[in-house]
């Protein structure tokens, strides 16, 4: 698998690492970030009619301006108007037809890790642990497959993004305004595979387990991205 160009750049935080088997490639740092992409409300498109001009609706604005008190007592004259209602009731229908503030949330999850072996590495397969410190039980991993060339003693930042995030069980929100500690964290190397086809895999994890996700990551051409979800 050939090397890929770094994509992201995501905060930094340090938590608990792990070393793969044999010290081959060892971490050296990660963290997990949480994404949000606005779109902007959806702009109409038609124009709304413009309400005909009334001897009344001249003295309106000027009694406004000089009465502020009474504004929310006074009528606009143009409401009473065929213009003005249909223009009113235009404006309602074309906000229904408006979506409302999109906010899109992802997440970023990156590890800094050294290639202590001689020989480089090819291809690297991590997952990020989350263990929800009030309620052990609840554990989450995100893995992760790699494409990245590393000659040995290098060192290099591993970084994907994905929809999902560090809790299957934790709100977005309850997420972004936490002020504890909600998880113990920890970075595993499950399977590295090197330039000469040799291959290192962690003794409890299996390949076949992944091997629809990794055909599915895989399925498509890479771009700049290093890693990509399984």
């Amino acid at each position: 698998m050939r090397a890929i160009d770094l994509l992201l750049i995501t905060m930094f935080a340090a938590v608990p690492v792990c070393i793969a088997q044999n010290g081959t490639v060892s971490v050296i740092g990660s963290g997990w970030n949480t994404i949000r992409e606005g779109a902007k409300k959806g702009e109409s498109q038609s124009s709304l009619q413009v309400p005909e001009m009334t001897a009344q609706n001249k003295n309106f604005q000027r009694n406004v301006r000089e009465n502020q008190m009474l504004q929310r007592g006074m009528t606009d004259p143009n409401e009473h108007t065929i213009d003005g209602r249909s223009a009113q009731l235009e404006k309602i229908t074309q906000e229904s037809r408006t979506p409302n503030y999109d906010a899109k949330v992802g997440y970023s999850y990156f590890a800094n890790v050294k290639n202590d072996n001689e020989k480089t590495v090819v291809a690297i397969f991590w997952e990020y642990r989350f263990t929800e410190i009030a309620t052990p039980a609840n554990v989450t991993s995100r893995h992760f497959l790699c494409g990245v060339k590393i000659k040995p003693g290098d060192k290099r930042e591993l970084a994907a993004a994905s929809i999902l995030g560090p809790s299957n069980t934790i709100s977005v929100k309850s997420l972004e305004n936490a002020v504890d500690k909600l998880f113990d964290e920890k970075v595993i190397i499950n399977r590295i595979e090197f330039a000469d086809d040799s291959v290192l895999n962690r003794r409890d994890w299996k390949y076949d387990d992944f091997k629809d996700a990794i055909k599915r990551a895989t399925s498509t051409p890479w771009g700049k991205e290093v890693c990509r979800i399984l």
